[in-house]
C-alpha cells in the first residue's frame, strides 16, 4: 500500500467518525436544561465537525496513486455493522425487559466501542484500537455509575453520550491534524 492510500484511508475515517462523534456530543448535550449551556457546546461540536470534514477534505483533493479497497472490504464491514446493530438492539430489549432503560446509552457505547477492533484491522487504522479501548471503558465506568445510583436526572444519558463524543472527536482530529500515518497492513478478510 502506497503513502496517499495510507492517508487516503485516515482522512476518510476521520471523517466518518466525526460524524458519527457529532451525534454522540448531540444525544449527551441536546440533555442539558440550560440553552445557555447546550446550545454553545453544540454549536462548537458542529464547527468541531465542520473543520475535521472541511481539512480532510482538503487533504483529500491534493493526494494523487490512491489504491482501491482490498477486496471484500465492504462485506466484511457490513458483518460488523450487522453484528453490532443486532448487539445493540439485544441490549435495549433486555434493558426495556428489566425495566432498566438507563443502562442503554452506557450498553450502546460499549458495544460501539467494541466494534472499532475489527474496523481497526479492516482499514488499517491501528489508533482505533485505542479508540475502542477508551469507549468500552467509557461505556462500562458509566454503566457502574448508573447501576451504583450515581448518575441521576439525564446524567445517564449525558455522561456516557458526551464521553464517547470526545473519544470520538479527538480520534478524528489527530487523524486530520496530526499527520501520523502509521496504519496496519490490511487484515485477512
Amino acid at each position: 500500500m502506497n503513502a496517499a492510500t495510507r492517508r487516503a484511508d485516515v482522512l476518510r475515517g476521520a471523517r466518518t467518525t466525526s460524524i458519527f462523534g457529532l451525534v454522540w456530543w448531540f444525544a449527551g448535550f441536546g440533555t442539558l436544561a440550560s440553552p445557555a449551556i447546550g446550545i454553545p457546546l453544540l454549536v462548537a461540536g458542529i464547527a468541531l465537525t465542520v473543520a475535521i470534514q472541511v481539512f480532510a477534505q482538503r487533504q483529500l483533493r491534493d493526494l494523487t496513486g490512491i489504491q482501491p479497497p482490498p477486496k471484500g472490504q465492504n462485506a466484511y464491514y457490513l458483518r460488523v455493522f450487522i453484528t453490532e446493530i443486532l448487539l445493540i438492539a439485544v441490549a435495549a430489549v433486555l434493558c426495556n425487559l428489566l425495566d432498566r432503560p438507563e443502562w442503554v446509552t452506557s450498553l450502546v457505547v460499549i458495544v460501539v466501542g467494541l466494534h472499532f477492533i475489527p474496523l481497526a484491522a479492516l482499514y488499517r487504522q491501528p489508533r482505533w484500537n485505542i479508540l475502542a479501548a477508551v469507549m468500552t471503558a467509557i461505556g462500562v465506568i458509566s454503566l457502574v455509575l448508573v447501576i451504583a445510583d450515581v448518575l441521576s436526572g439525564n446524567a445517564w444519558l449525558t455522561v456516557p453520550a458526551v464521553g464517547a463524543g470526545l473519544a470520538i472527536f479527538a480520534d478524528a482530529a489527530h487523524g486530520v491534524f496530526v499527520r501520523d500515518d502509521r496504519v496496519a497492513e490490511p487484515a485477512g478478510i
